[in-house]
């Protein structure tokens, strides 16, 4: 036999579902009689009924979407919205460029200075030209994802692709609070194209071989002022902006360590993104890496040591050759610098990246000797968790995924070097 409570619990369960259940439905309808839609071409549009004013009825007519059920969808969410705030939202008619280039200088102060010049430079030489021509209200999911999809089919990297959705997500959520552009953020349904495992991991071949490195030192020899910025690069893994922000005071060349503390950022946006940048004003700047495990101290072999030795006494000697015409800019002792006493910029760096392209290592740049490192220490049998923060990675994770083609063919040779170890019966 049932229980008296029981039976009330059922009930009132019933009862609650029907309410609940009514009052969405009578609500829908409501909503229906204060609103239509109707197809206009290849795109629906919403209509509602805003009240009376003088007597006289007061409806708007809007785009809604490509298809019905989106254009109901957008007009419920604008009646519900109309219902709890009392007001209409209506769409900001700013094109996108215009309020990237707002967005910009508003996120500038709270962003590293890397970051801030590789979105700038994104949006003017690709989102831009191809996006902020719509207007923001205009902007819709499916034309952003073709946006993603495109540049994937044209070969653009997985990295660069992250750096573009990145932009479209964070302007454009930006663009709904606290800039109240939208209602809605289309960049939020943007999924990464799947890429296969070759064009996942091109870094497999961006590593130089050691044919390739031997080419290298043999035409950048230590005379050449590029000679030593390679070579601690080749030797330690460090990135080229750390390599160009090193000081003299941060080398222990008896101990055999560099603490790695700064990065140098010595590029400026473009003029015509930002029109307060003066052209041709020399940029150098020191600033702490982004990510703070790059912040760390670096060991290095015998063979650099002695490099860094011979470095030191032939910048005296460059000092002496060149007298009062030594450059006296360098101030704070960097080491990578013109046998003049210049410090070297990365627009110098560049050289080495057209003389690679020129000599049949079209992919390759002064970031693969910092691939060519990890690559050695990796296949040599060291930890990948000492090669992670060796190499400042934020995380293990990222060392993984970037050299996943050398794990991969060291458990393919431990497999074989141990395969005579077990036990056949």
């Amino acid at each position: 036999m049932i229980k008296k409570d029981t039976v009330y619990t059922i009930y009132f369960c019933k009862l609650y579902y029907f309410l609940t259940y009514f009052t969405e439905h009578m609500y829908e309808r409501m909503i229906a009689m204060r609103g239509s839609v109707r197809k206009k071409g290849n795109s629906w549009y919403y209509r509602i009924d805003l009240g009376k004013v003088k007597d006289e009825r007061n409806q708007i007519e809007r785009y809604g979407g490509r298809t019905k059920k989106e254009a109901e969808a957008v007009m419920r969410k604008v009646l519900r919205q109309l219902d709890e705030t009392g007001d209409f939202f209506e769409p900001s008619e700013i094109s996108y460029m215009d309020f990237l280039q707002d967005w910009l200088l508003e996120i500038k102060k709270n962003i590293k200075d890397n970051t801030y010049i590789s979105y700038e430079s994104a949006i003017r030489n690709h989102i831009g030209p191809e996006l902020g021509k719509y207007k923001i209200k205009s902007l819709s999911p499916i034309l952003l994802q073709n946006f993603i999809d495109e540049r994937k089919e044209n070969g653009y990297s997985k990295s660069t692709l992250n750096t573009y959705i990145a932009i479209l997500k964070k302007s454009l959520n930006a663009a709904v609070q606290p800039y109240q552009y939208r209602l809605d953020n289309p960049a939020k349904f943007i999924t990464m194209p799947s890429f296969n495992q070759a064009e996942d991991i091109k870094t497999a071949n961006l590593a130089f071989t050691n044919e390739e490195i031997s080419k290298i030192f043999n035409y950048f020899t230590p005379d050449t002022d590029l000679f030593f910025p390679i070579a601690l690069s080749y030797y330690t893994g460090m990135r080229v902006g750390e390599c160009l922000a090193l000081k003299a005071n941060h080398i222990n060349n008896e101990d055999r360590i560099i603490e790695v503390r700064w990065t140098l950022v010595d590029k400026k946006p473009k003029d015509e993104m930002l029109p307060q940048t003066i052209k041709g004003t020399p940029y150098r700047k020191l600033v702490i890496p982004k990510n703070k495990k790059s912040i760390r101290d670096v060991h290095y072999d015998e063979k650099l040591a002695n490099i860094i030795k011979k470095h030191f006494l032939k910048t005296k000697e460059n000092k002496l050759r060149y007298g009062q015409f030594y450059c006296d800019d360098n101030k704070e002792s960097f080491v990578c610098i013109q046998s003049s006493g210049k410090p070297l910029t990365s627009n110098d760096i560049r050289f080495f990246n057209k003389w690679c392209k020129n000599n049949g290592m079209d992919d390759k740049s002064f970031h693969s000797l910092r691939h060519t490192h990890a690559t050695i220490l990796l296949e040599s049998g060291v930890p990948i968790e000492y090669v992670s923060k060796h190499l400042g990675h934020a995380s293990i994770v990222t060392t993984v995924n970037t050299y996943m083609h050398v794990t991969k063919k060291m458990r393919e040779d431990a497999i074989v070097k141990s395969k005579n170890n077990f036990y056949v019966g």
